[in-house]
């Protein structure tokens, strides 16, 4: 378990992962906070300001708000020892919010897959290829014949070389930074397109990659948790083709993915 300890701060309301509280003079931040993925946010004239951590290794982290550039800064050295020192002693544990138990199951599945090595995660964009120029005419049709790939298979077999983990911590990022928080277009954009090549991969990827879709429908439905209700309309690209994917899992009839595709139909 880590603390956040936040220095200088507008005193009217802070959040985590979700998470609002109404802050008076005494809140210095938040203890017991589960490793992982975090947002931390205040409010300041009415907009929301914060940053993304991921917490693994140091149990404090300390962070400076600057009320010039609205930005949350590293604190220096110094004091970064001092405050570190006071958490863990327990000295400021009644400046401290203890960490919302009850959201974390959700806020953990939809983020689990984010690594820490690699976070945060780059938001990717699938390219055209430019075919070489030295292909004979024969190697030419068999070139362009490849290029023809499912927007899955482009994303999971050229952006992210085969590895499952990397797509699937892009695609939990993308919701993240561009619906749940930053409203980022880019990766709100990215977000949409995995979405729907899911959706739209067909039975037999489906089948060559299980562990992907299996993974897949957990972190669907702990997405879906967070979306407005305007969303589930029959017209939202949300639940458009979803039911494509779902007959596809179960036509494959490899057991656990018929258990995923049932589990994510009754959810629907």
């Amino acid at each position: 378990m880590h603390y956040i300890i936040l220095r200088d701060v507008p005193k009217r309301e802070a959040c985590i992962d979700g998470s609002t509280f109404n802050i008076q003079g005494g809140f210095r931040g938040f203890q017991l906070v589960p490793d992982g993925v975090h947002y931390v946010g205040i409010l300041d004239d009415n907009v929301q300001r914060g940053f993304w951590c991921y917490l693994q290794k140091n149990p404090t982290m300390v962070k400076l708000y600057n009320h010039t550039q609205k930005i949350f800064e590293d604190d220096d050295a110094e004091s970064t020892a001092e405050f570190s020192n006071m958490a863990v002693s327990g000295v400021m544990a009644k400046a401290l919010i203890r960490y919302p138990m009850e959201p974390w199951h959700n806020w953990h599945t939809v983020t689990r897959h984010i690594d820490a090595k690699d976070f945060p995660p780059f938001i990717q964009q699938e390219t055209a290829s430019v075919m070489p120029t030295n292909l004979s005419i024969d190697e030419q049709s068999t070139w362009m014949l490849s290029q023809h790939q499912s927007r899955f298979k482009l994303a999971l077999e050229q952006t992210h070389r085969g590895n499952v983990s990397a797509l699937l911590s892009e695609f939990q990022w993308a919701f993240l930074t561009g619906y749940v928080y930053d409203n980022d277009p880019q990766a709100y954009e990215r977000w949409r397109h995995l979405l729907l090549a899911f959706y739209q991969a067909g039975e037999s990827s489906i089948a060559d990659f299980p562990d992907l879709f299996v993974k897949l429908v957990d972190t669907l439905i702990g997405q879906f948790q967070y979306l407005s209700e305007e969303m589930f309309s029959p017209e939202s690209f949300v639940m458009g083709d979803i039911r494509y994917m779902v007959e596809d899992m179960m036509d494959t009839g490899i057991k656990v993915l018929v258990e995923k595709g049932n589990e994510l139909s009754k959810y629907l």
